[in-house]
C-alpha cells in the first residue's frame, strides 16, 4: 500500500483539474463516454487460475479478469484553431470482476479503476497542414494521446459480504499507477446538439499493483503468484457523446470537416 502522501498527491491533483474544468466550462464541450475493456494481463490470470486449479471439485469456475465495463466525464477544450488541436481533462471509472457459485456461496473478486487523464487530439494531418475551421468539435476523424493517474481497489465478496482478515478489518487496499492510452475516434452523426463518436484505444499501464490480492483470492497458496503486475494492456471500444453548445460545426456543411 502506499503512503498517505500519494493519497493526498491524487487528491490535490484531483481537485486543482475540477478547479479548472468549473473556472473554464464555458468555453467546453462536456461529454460522457461509455466504453467496454478487454484486459490482457497473464500475471493477473494466474491468480484466478490458481484458485481454479487448486479446487477441482468446484464445477462452477472463476474466468479470467478480461471484461471490464465503465466511463469517463469529459470537456472538449480547443486551444488551437489553425490546427484544430483540442485538450480533453477526463474523470473515469471502470470494474474488472469475476465470480462463481458453488454449494450456495457466490464468490465474487476483481478491482475497481478510479482514473483521471488528460487528451491531447487531433487530425494527424494538421500537424503539418492547415485545418479549415470544423466547428467546436474539429476535425471529424481524430486521434489522440492521453496521460493520466489510476487509483486500483481490489475487492474480494462471499455471498455479497467483503473478506475480512483475522482482526475483522475489511479489504480495502488502493494503489496508484499511471497509464498512456492512444486512440481515435469519428464523429459519425448528431441527434440535435449532442454528437455521436465510436473511438477505439488501448491503454498501457507500465506497472500495476493490487495490494493483498493474490492472499485474499488463494489463501496461503500463493507460490509463484504476483500481486504486481507489468506490461498490462487495455483495448478499449466504446461510444462518446458529446453535447455541443454552438450549431456551426461540420453537419452544418457536409464534409468541411474533413478537409485538411
Amino acid at each position: 500500500m502506499r503512503s498517505l502522501t500519494s493519497y493526498q498527491l491524487i487528491r490535490h491533483l484531483l481537485s486543482v483539474m475540477l478547479f479548472l474544468i468549473v473556472a473554464l466550462a464555458g468555453n467546453s464541450q462536456p461529454s460522457i463516454i461509455l466504453q467496454y475493456s478487454y484486459l490482457h494481463s497473464p500475471t493477473l490470470d494466474k491468480i484466478l487460475q490458481t484458485y481454479n486449479t487448486s479446487r477441482p471439485w468446484q464445477e462452477d469456475k472463476l474466468v479470467p479478469l478480461t471484461s471490464g465495463y465503465g466511463g469517463k466525464l469529459g470537456w472538449n477544450f480547443r486551444i488551437q484553431k489553425t490546427h484544430e488541436i483540442h485538450v480533453l481533462p477526463e474523470i473515469g471509472y471502470s470494474k474488472f470482476g469475476a465470480s462463481s457459485t458453488n454449494y450456495d456461496k457466490k464468490f465474487q473478486v476483481g478491482f475497481h479503476d478510479f482514473n483521471v487523464q488528460v487528451a491531447l487530439r487531433m487530425h494527424p494531418r494538421s500537424i503539418y497542414k492547415p485545418v479549415q475551421d470544423a466547428g467546436a468539435l474539429g476535425t471529424r476523424f481524430y486521434m489522440s494521446i492521453a496521460t493520466g493517474i489510476s487509483s486500483l481497489l481490489p475487492y474480494s465478496k462471499t455471498n455479497g459480504e467483503r473478506w475480512k482478515s483475522d482482526d475483522k478489518t475489511p479489504y480495502r487496499e488502493f494503489s496508484f499507477t499511471y497509464h498512456f492510452t492512444l486512440s481515435a475516434g469519428f464523429h459519425y452523426f448528431s441527434i440535435g446538439r449532442f454528437v455521436m463518436t465510436p473511438e477505439l484505444g488501448i491503454t498501457w499501464y507500465p506497472t500495476t499493483e493490487l495490494t493483498g490480492f493474490a492472499e485474499v483470492v488463494n489463501g496461503h497458496n500463493t507460490v509463484g503468484l504476483s500481486n504486481n503486475a507489468n506490461n498490462v494492456f487495455l483495448l478499449n471500444a466504446g461510444i462518446r457523446i458529446t453535447f455541443v453548445k454552438s450549431n456551426k460545426n461540420w453537419w452544418d456543411r457536409p464534409r468541411e470537416g474533413d478537409k485538411t
